[in-house]
Formats: C-alpha cells, sequence, structure tokens
C-alpha cells in the first residue's frame, strides 16, 4: 500500500539556482517545501508508505519530477526550510543535463526525472485510484482505506481548468476536503489523517 502526492508547481523552476532564490519571492517555493514535511515526517520517523512528487514547471526544456519516497529516502539536511529547500535544489542541480524522459537518482534516495507533469499522471493513473481535490466533489468522509491512492494537488497556484478537465477524462475523482480554501500542506495532512482512521487505529 503506498500513498502518492503529486504536486504541480506550475511557477516553480527546474534551475537550481533560480529554485533557492524563489524562496520568499513570486514562485513561492516554500509552499513545496512544507509539503514534505506534512506529507512524509512524524513524530520521531517518517511515513515509509508515503511518495510525494514535486512537479517543477518553469522551464527552458522539460519539467522535472523531484520524487521522495519514505520507503528509500536516505539521509536529508535536516528539516529547516533552509534544508529542505537545498534537498530539492541539489538533485535539480545534479539533474540540469537530462535529456528528455532522462532520470537520476541521488545517494539520498531523491529522484528527478524530466518529463511533462500529463505523461507522468498517466503513468500513475494504472497504479491505483487517481484524486483530484475539488471543492464541489466527494466528502472526503467517504474515502475509505483504498490500495495504492495518487492525490493531485497544486502549490499556491490554482489548477488550470483545462487540467482539471483532463484529469477527469483520464479518471481523477474530485474529492473535497471541506467549505475552506487550504494551502496543499494542509490538505495533505488531512488526507493523511483520513486514510490512517480508514485504516484503523
Amino acid at each position: 500500500m503506498t500513498r502518492r502526492f503529486v504536486i504541480k508547481a506550475r511557477s516553480a523552476p527546474t534551475e537550481a539556482a533560480a529554485f533557492r532564490a524563489a524562496v520568499g519571492q513570486g514562485p513561492r517555493v516554500e509552499f513545496l517545501v512544507r509539503i514534505l514535511v506534512d506529507a512524509l515526517f512524524v513524530a520521531q520517523g517518517h511515513r515509509s508508505d508515503t511518495v510525494v512528487h514535486l512537479v517543477l514547471e518553469r522551464s527552458q526544456d522539460f519539467s522535472r519530477v523531484v520524487t521522495f519516497d519514505g520507503g528509500v529516502i536516505g539521509t536529508l539536511p535536516g528539516l529547516t526550510e533552509a534544508a529542505l529547500v537545498e534537498a530539492v535544489a541539489g538533485p535539480l542541480d545534479a539533474a540540469r543535463a537530462l535529456p528528455k524522459d532522462g532520470s537520476l537518482r541521488t545517494d539520498a534516495g531523491v529522484e528527478v526525472r524530466a518529463t511533462s507533469f500529463e505523461h507522468f499522471v498517466k503513468e500513475l493513473a494504472g497504479a491505483g485510484p487517481l484524486y483530484l481535490l475539488d471543492r464541489r466533489g466527494d466528502d472526503i468522509e467517504g474515502l475509505t482505506d483504498v490500495p495504492d491512492p495518487t492525490f493531485v494537488l497544486t502549490d499556491h497556484t490554482p489548477l488550470p481548468r483545462n487540467t482539471a478537465r483532463w484529469l477527469r477524462r483520464l479518471g481523477a475523482q474530485p474529492l473535497a476536503l471541506g467549505p475552506t480554501t487550504l494551502f496543499a500542506s494542509q490538505c495533505v495532512t488531512l488526507l493523511h489523517s483520513r486514510l490512517d482512521r480508514a485504516a484503523g487505529f
């Protein structure tokens, strides 16, 4: 059983120096590292059943998918914002010359792929149920302990309507967390909580 979170980050740069420089600026990449903390880490440990895919799309060539797999992840430099920004930027630097559809894995177990959001999500769609967060979707309380779910979220940038329509055609089930628009990191926490409860204490 693996929980997957795909974060579409339209304005996040794929170039390492630009990613580092974007903290506190327009792209607001610090939202992404908060998602990493809330998705992967718990008190005195981490979730080995969870994978986070950050899809960074501001690129001069190809988007980059930076993957943190709780089942294989090695030592990270720390859980401070600066350390986690570097945990993303370092692999981006190593992957700067990746060709289209190329990939690499760092010593810490972080994988980087040069591929598009659409191509990547199509691959995941066959691995288990696909969910799209949508205020008009089904209430989260109806979510059961489903095998290998994939949840698609965005950072602070709203999902384009045509992308949402494409995801629904792909089979993504709209899922609502409540009437209030939340940060993606808060959404991840609520999804984990619901699935933990559905699986039983």
